[in-house]
């Protein structure tokens, strides 16, 4: 396996890691915690695996497998996605499917 391999590898684990933390606040809660964890609750645990990934990201952009974009590109990507959210949440509460 090649270093460029081995990021991609890291950086589907952490990927992983943030499905399995937002798993785990649907099922127990995000103020809860796991029976060995009673300091970190599940809404910290899934922001620490945000910033692992983040970080994984700037190592692959540090090595140019990755490009860095312009902070305006990366300020249009996200308000396009929350309009997206904003969007289908809007929808899903129209059919019902949003009880909040």
């Amino acid at each position: 396996m090649t270093e460029r391999e081995n990021l991609y590898q890291v950086l589907q684990e952490e990927c992983g890691e943030i499905i399995q933390a937002a798993s785990k606040i649907m099922r127990f809660g995000e103020y809860n915690h796991h029976p060995n964890k009673p300091l970190i609750t599940n809404a910290s645990e899934l922001m620490t695996e945000y910033y692992q990934l983040h970080a994984v990201m700037e190592i692959m952009q540090e090595n140019n497998i990755l490009p860095v974009l312009p902070k305006e590109e990366i300020m249009r990507i996200k308000e396009n996605k929350k309009a997206k959210v904003a969007a289908y949440a809007a929808m899903s509460a129209s059919l019902g499917l949003i009880k909040e």
